[in-house]
């Protein structure tokens, strides 16, 4: 199951660690961290799209803050938990492989779309800029929701 509203972790992820007093959470299926970790991608994604404006209540900074943490965790998450579901085998290599390409390329859209965004700095974006973002920003939407569905 995956983490609730409320931040309450199932117990089946919750791994002792006796030495060190520590408790570490590791899902039971790693595929099922890679949905959550594309899940979460989308969310930033989707809040940043209608932020790229500027026009008085936009967060361009902040949409410009979650396409770079999408960019990151597609890079660094979602492909840490691919190769583990490959090496217990939750999921076969053509499978984990075309999903990692998959990942890749939504990760260099939402990076283009943040570089763009922030080509200029302090210097907002120009409006014929904010097209071009809001187009690659589309693009990596649509990259992550092509790879949930592959899923």
């Amino acid at each position: 199951d995956p983490i609730d509203e409320q931040g309450i972790v199932p117990d089946q992820w919750k791994v002792p660690q006796p030495m060190s007093g520590l408790t570490i959470y590791e899902p039971v299926a790693f595929m099922q961290g890679v949905r959550n970790q594309l899940e979460m991608d989308v969310a930033h994604v989707e809040w940043a799209l209608p932020n790229l404006c500027l026009d008085a209540g936009c967060e361009i900074e902040e949409a410009a803050a979650r396409l770079g943490y999408a960019a990151w965790n597609l890079d660094k998450a979602v492909q840490r938990q691919l190769a583990e579901a490959g090496k217990r085998g939750e999921i076969d290599v053509q499978a984990a492989q075309k999903l990692s390409d998959m990942a890749a390329e939504s990760a260099r859209q939402c990076r283009s779309a943040r570089e763009l965004l922030l080509a200029r700095q302090p210097v907002l974006p120009s409006e014929s800029t904010l097209v071009n973002v809001q187009r690659d920003t589309e693009a990596c939407l649509a990259s992550l929701k092509q790879s949930l569905q592959t899923l």
